[in-house]
């Protein structure tokens, strides 16, 4: 049975978006079990066969149901299967579409040819929809059957373009044998919604016989044309079809719709004004729903207003026309006017949240602020999800803070009292309006009653919570000096614990200005720091640390607590725990302290002797006395887990890191002259030391002054060579090893892998001997010339040492100093 039968069974096709596939689901189930036969697709089609499996949907169906969310309206499937339905209506194939709102959507996002479609809400009372849109299916069917039994009955037209075609099909003497079964050939390939055949017979047609073309030659082929998104080819079919008959209706809006798609307004106006003066009652409705969009495109509202009269006129009080009508009337400025209509619609006993919020729209236009809010508050017991209540809700807010502000700046205050006073009658219970109460009321100097107000809020927990309401509480509080009732609102709304914070910019402000009370609390400094530590500041957290400790009295305890919880040390590893090293934080930058040797202050023996040392070399020459004051050396050189916490605070990595990194108590290697002091600078920063490089003459007294002896050892150990006391190329260890391997080849201060490992930077540039600490040798800005390497590696015995500064490979790294009163 076609499409276009007179079936007492209603023959559905449901558009839907695939988002919405659970409601679809129900729909259609409900829709069968009526006895309905429905096409709808629940699984994904491919791209290429897409517009094949929809022709073939559609040709089975009278009628599209579109299931209308925010999914589907934003669906280019779904308006690719509205329009081609619509299409099918023009050409009488289809009975018609309707639209079933199935969720709140933004009235504005739906199509303008759709606007005027018959529509149900099932977003507040599914049955009574549901029903309501059966119905108008049945009474659709029934009408197309009185009409189908009645335009047969007196010879009228009840057919499409291509079943008149193959009904009268051209003589075959008419036309070349070649293309005498071409029509009929066209009219098959149009049932069969073949469009890419009809095209090319149709072209093949008119190039070889133009004289044997007919008016349903031409609809077929603009139709064809129109399926194949070929507007402009379709515009010029049926251009040519209603030159054949300036009356055929389907033709006229068939080239109206295909003008509104090329954006020809001008030219669609005129044939569908034409159409709806020929048109009867029962055509006219479909022909203005098409008219007024072109209307609305053009901007011509006067005549938009004209039409919708027209339209309800034939629909009395239809709501989808009313909205239009309300659409012409804000346009022309008639706010008057378009309450009336908007109040019209939201009387209506199957009123929508959609009609209270145009309603709401309509009255803040025309600046009832009380109207508008009682119409957003009867939308709000409708649908308390709809997206566009909160944008209303908020416009609404915004007009009746303007309102507010302005009485304000007039001093008004009965008046702003009496506002706000309106308000809370519509929303007792609104928490927001209480506090604007409040705050009002100081504002007004009615400094007793402000306070009264704000002690009774803070007394009661809002119910759900509304952490933005305790916030802003908190604030009054403040304002009125109500520093407890302020951190007490402040705890409520979950803004002074550090895991819920999150940095929020007002709860911050709000607590420094606590903080900045005369008889703030130690308990107080430490949730500012809190805060500030959430929002990033972990500098400021620190000193607000700081000064919880000087508070009176202070809570030593509690201070220690949290400086823990803000500024946590970093862990060190077990081994290096028990070298000595230990974990330190200061405002959220963390590094290691290596343990530390002490060499105390005198004279000692620098350079080699050749007559004791025979591998002494030229550079080590002469052997001289030098005299330092006392310091500390690191008794191992820095290693990677120390130039991690480095790295971590935004150095870069040396090379390799990903291997040093598991590595964590070798020394760092890869390391230039610039590194070592950068490290050195930063260490100092953030404990308030002076670390630095020790100096050549420094790092040689504690590699081998032997104090007991008076004199310098060869080796830390001694003067006889061990392999087993350092990590040196007789070792054939062949890289680093762990520090503190090699206990038993400390100098005589104490410090260890002075001899292999790592080449170690000094500060002191490379000079000849005798060392002088005032000769630019120490000069730290000079980074361009030569600087001392000490110790050798493990993969090397004693040589130059000397390197230029940007050196760093896998054989260098450093170890730090610090003067002895710095350091005790």
């Amino acid at each position: 049975m076609s499409a276009s039968s007179a079936t007492q069974t209603p023959r559905i096709f449901v558009s839907h978006s695939r988002k919405d596939d659970t409601f679809t689901l129900t729909f259609a189930d409900d829709l069968r079990n009526t006895g309905a036969y429905v096409w709808v697709d629940m699984h994904d089609i491919r791209e290429g066969d897409f517009l094949k499996r929809i022709n073939e949907g559609l040709a089975k169906c009278d009628w599209l149901v579109l299931v209308e969310t925010p999914h589907s309206l934003a669906s280019d499937a779904v308006a690719m299967e509205v329009n081609a339905a619509q299409n099918r209506v023009l050409y009488g194939q289809m009975r018609g579409v309707i639209r079933l709102v199935a969720a709140a959507r933004d009235p504005r996002t739906v199509q303008p040819l759709w606007a005027t479609l018959q529509y149900y809400d099932a977003t507040t009372d599914y049955p009574a929809a549901f029903a309501a849109l059966l119905a108008a299916i049945r009474a659709g069917d029934a009408d197309y059957a009185r009409h189908a039994t009645a335009t047969n009955a007196t010879g009228g037209y009840a057919h499409s373009p291509a079943s008149t075609l193959a009904s009268a099909p051209i003589p075959a003497a008419a036309l070349p044998a070649s293309l005498a079964q071409l029509p009929q050939r066209i009219a098959d390939a149009y049932n069969a919604n073949d469009w890419h055949a009809v095209a090319d017979r149709s072209d093949l047609l008119l190039a070889e016989a133009p004289k044997s073309a007919t008016l349903d030659l031409y609809r077929m082929r603009g139709r064809a044309f129109l399926e194949l998104s070929r507007p402009s080819d379709a515009c010029q079919a049926l251009e040519a079809a209603l030159k054949l008959d300036p009356l055929d209706l389907p033709t006229m809006r068939a080239l109206a719709r295909i003008y509104a798609q090329l954006k020809r307004y001008a030219d669609a106006a005129p044939l569908l004004k034409k159409a709806d003066a020929l048109a009867d009652d029962a055509t006219r409705l479909d022909i203005l729903r098409e008219y007024v969009p072109i209307l609305q495109a053009q901007n011509d509202w006067n005549e938009v207003l004209s039409r919708t009269a027209e339209a309800l006129f034939l629909r009395r009080d239809d709501p989808a026309w009313l909205a239009v009508r309300l659409d012409a009337l804000t346009h022309l400025g008639r706010d008057a006017d378009a309450l009336a209509i908007a109040r019209q619609l939201a009387a209506r006993s199957d009123a929508t949240a959609a009609d209270h919020l145009t309603l709401a729209r309509a009255a803040r236009t025309a600046n009832d602020l009380s109207e508008a809010t009682r119409a957003v508050h009867s939308a709000t017991k409708l649908a308390p999800n709809d997206p566009a209540l909160a944008l209303e809700r908020s416009a609404t807010l915004v007009a009746l803070a303007t309102q507010l502000e302005q009485q304000i700046q007039r001093q008004q205050w009965p008046d702003a009292l009496a506002t706000l006073d309106a308000e809370l009658s519509l929303a007792p219970d609104d928490r927001d309006r209480q506090l604007a109460r409040a705050d009002l009321l100081r504002r007004a100097g009615r400094q007793d009653e402000a306070v009264t107000a704000a002690r009774a809020l803070a007394s009661r927990a809002p119910t759900p919570p509304a952490p933005a309401q305790d916030l802003a509480l908190a604030r009054l509080c403040a304002t009125l000096s109500l520093p407890a009732e302020a951190w007490a609102c402040l705890q409520r709304g979950g803004f002074l614990s550090s895991t819920a914070a999150k940095s929020n910019p007002e709860a911050l402000s709000l607590a420094r200005e606590l903080v900045a009370l005369p008889d703030a609390t130690t308990a107080e400094h430490l949730i500012l720091a809190r805060l500030t530590a959430a929002s990033g500041d972990l500098a400021g957290a620190w000193n607000l640390v700081q000064a919880a400790a000087r508070t009176t009295p202070p809570d030593s305890s509690l201070v220690a607590q949290v400086r823990a919880e803000l500024f946590p040390p970093p862990t060190v590893a077990p081994r290096l725990a028990q070298l000595g090293y230990t974990g330190h934080n200061v405002a959220g930058a963390q590094f290691l302290i290596a343990p530390l040797c002490q060499v105390p202050a005198g004279p000692f023996r620098m350079g080699s002797d050749p007559r004791q040392d025979t591998q002494a070399q030229a550079s080590e020459q002469p052997q001289h006395d030098v005299t330092l004051p006392a310091y500390w050396i690191a008794r191992y050189p820095i290693t990677v887990a120390e130039y991690a916490c480095f790295v971590r605070s935004g150095h870069a990595a040396p090379n390799d890191w990903t291997t040093q990194q598991g590595k964590l108590d070798h020394p760092v290697v890869y390391v230039s002259w610039h590194d070592a002091v950068a490290y050195a600078a930063w260490l100092a920063k953030l404990t308030g030391q002076p670390w630095r490089l020790p100096t050549e003459a420094e790092w040689e007294k504690a590699a081998r002054w032997d104090p007991q002896r008076r004199a310098s050892r060869l080796y830390p150990w001694g003067d006889t060579f061990d392999q087993s006391r350092a990590n040196t190329r007789e070792s054939g260890k062949n890289g680093t090893t762990p520090v503190g391997s090699y206990p038993n080849g400390a100098s005589p201060c104490g410090a260890q892998d002075l001899a292999g490992n790592v080449w170690e930077w000094n500060s002191s540039l490379y000079k000849p001997y005798p060392y002088s600490s005032t000769d630019g040798r120490e000069n730290l800005d000079n980074s361009t010339e030569n600087r001392v390497l000490r110790v050798g590696s493990w993969g090397s015995s004693p040589s130059s040492r000397a390197r230029p500064t940007r050196s760093s490979d896998l054989y260098i790294g450093f170890r730090l100093a610090l003067l002895a009163a710095a350091g005790s």
